[in-house]
């Protein structure tokens, strides 16, 4: 057998093979988005011959295009890429520490909620714990770290298109919003509204189980651990809907938080600065 020369990942002979690939599979470039959840317009600045994607990224498209992997491998980077995938990996890092930082302060903000809830010290000893201004500030401080985290989310849906989890994202953070507006109040007023709560558990539920189901659909792209994370995010959602199970909810909640995390930086990972450019042999 005849070993054939490796060809040299490079612009524009790249996104031509792939073009080429492409079409002799009778496929659209929605169709080979579909098929390996990467962005349509990075499928077409690559044929483009406008940016020289990640190895990972080749991988991903040539498998796609049922092309035999086992011919890859990897050659050092001679520095002269055009990788497009810098202030991707910077936005989804900025978003992966604020989600480090919403978590931290979420266990803050859950034993101050306490009160609110009915639970623990009577609510004039509360108030000599923490002022009006200071319980705000804690809420204002979660808000902003929870939409930038999830913003990061609404972010990767379009790097790796994934439409519930674009509006599941946002709508965790306009839910998070109301929530945290009538607690603020029910803390000045002293006036916990029962009513409320059961609402709340049931809205944020449903809103679990649309993302934990977003997470499933990322499976193949970011792997088993993902889909593991979807069902906790839906089993999550389900004990929240109940309400009578609202308690081993939150906790089944902040695991699926933890991974959220963890999808997060695996995210930021793959956005990293190529390492190697792929040598492919045709």
């Amino acid at each position: 057998m005849v070993k054939k020369k490796p060809f040299i990942v490079k612009q524009p002979e790249l996104g031509q093979k792939i073009l080429e690939l492409r079409r002799a599979k009778g496929l659209t470039q929605e169709e080979l988005v579909n098929k390996c959840n990467i962005n349509v317009r990075t499928i077409q600045r690559i044929e483009a011959g406008e940016v020289t994607p990640r190895s990972y990224t080749v991988k991903i498209i040539l498998e796609a295009l049922g092309y035999d992997l086992n011919t890859i491998r990897f050659l050092e980077n001679d520095g002269t890429s055009n990788v497009d995938v810098g202030p991707h990996s910077q936005f989804l890092k900025v978003s992966f520490f604020m989600g480090i930082i919403y978590f931290t302060l979420s266990f803050v903000e859950s034993f101050l909620d306490l009160r609110i809830w009915g639970l623990g010290f009577p609510i004039a000893t509360f108030h000599n714990i923490i002022s009006f201004t200071g319980y705000v500030s804690v809420k204002g401080a979660v808000l902003i770290t929870y939409a930038g985290f999830m913003i990061g989310y609404f972010r990767l849906s379009f790097y790796y298109p994934n439409v519930i989890i674009r509006t599941a994202s946002l709508l965790l953070v306009g839910m998070t919003l109301v929530s945290m507006a009538v607690d603020v109040y029910s803390f000045y007023t002293e006036e916990p509204n029962s009513f409320y709560l059961l609402m709340q558990a049931v809205a944020f539920g449903m809103i679990y189980i649309v993302f934990g189901i977003g997470m499933i659909k990322y499976r193949n792209t970011f792997g088993e651990l993902t889909f593991f994370g979807g069902i906790t995010g839906l089993v999550a959602g389900i004990a929240l809907m109940t309400v009578v199970l609202s308690l081993p909810g939150l906790v089944l909640v902040a695991v699926f938080e933890i991974l959220q995390l963890v999808l997060l930086y695996r995210a930021v990972d793959r956005h990293k600065p190529e390492a190697g450019l792929a040598s492919v042999t045709l």
